[in-house]
């Protein structure tokens, strides 16, 4: 490859978003596993409201200490257990 062809290609990452998606699926493994391990649960169905309020609390207090993706995993189990617990009706 020389120069000119080089510079006329411009730096690219096909499919990055499924970057995001492999990333965001560790995290929410990492996440997952550690709740369910400190709660002694299978499942997030299996938590109760005070599990969530703990690990609301978690996010809470760490959020401005670590970067907001980290906590991504632990907002996805959140959110999840809302779905599950709160009807709109």
């Amino acid at each position: 490859m020389d120069i000119d062809e080089r510079e006329a290609e411009a730096f690219d990452v096909p499919k990055i978003h499924k970057w995001v998606d492999n990333i965001e699926g560790l995290l929410n493994n990492w996440s997952y596993e550690d709740v369910f391990e400190h709660f002694g649960v299978d499942n997030v169905s299996d938590l109760t409201e005070e599990d969530i309020e703990e690990v609301e609390h978690f996010v809470a207090c760490n959020d401005q200490t670590y970067s907001a993706w980290v906590l991504m995993g632990f907002k996805n189990l959140i959110s999840e257990w809302e779905m599950e617990n709160y009807d709109d009706d």
